[in-house]
């Protein structure tokens, strides 16, 4: 199997900065396999390999009061 490198990305803003009303919402968004690197996991054989996850983009809102 050849050698791979994945990256992933995190990025994070609290709304109090530009809202300060709103004192405890966070925006979140990750970004893995950025890239979209296509990788082998795991083989079973000659055959039979399986392949990692794709690029999977995700976003979040946290509320808490």
């Amino acid at each position: 199997m050849p050698s791979y490198i994945l990256g992933d990305v995190e990025l994070h803003y609290d709304l109090k900065n530009s809202f300060p009303e709103i004192n405890s919402t966070l925006l979140q968004l990750n970004i893995n396999n950025v890239a979209d690197n296509k990788y082998t996991v795991a083989c079973a054989s000659n055959m039979s390999c399986f392949y990692g996850t794709r690029r999977v983009v995700m976003g979040q809102v946290r509320a808490r009061w």
